[in-house]
């Protein structure tokens, strides 16, 4: 059960890593730390649940950030 947890937590870090550094914008797409590869890798539901109410939250339009990334 542990390694597929693992497992799933590096799946899940590769992409969000690769997402951040390589599609984000300035100043947000600088490499990780480790403290922030540690935490995503271990901790990967909470970083997955939080990414997934930001998308569903977008989707239907329920988001109140600043949207002057789109300007």
């Amino acid at each position: 059960m542990i390694p597929l947890y693992l497992i799933q937590g590096v799946i899940w870090l590769w992409y969000l890593e690769w997402y951040t550094t390589n599609r984000l914008p300035e100043p947000y797409n600088k490499p990780w730390t480790m403290r922030q590869r540690a935490y995503h890798g271990l901790l990967w539901p909470l970083s997955l649940g939080t990414w997934v109410l930001g998308l569903i939250a977008v989707i239907f339009g329920d988001d109140d950030e600043d949207d002057s990334l789109n300007d």
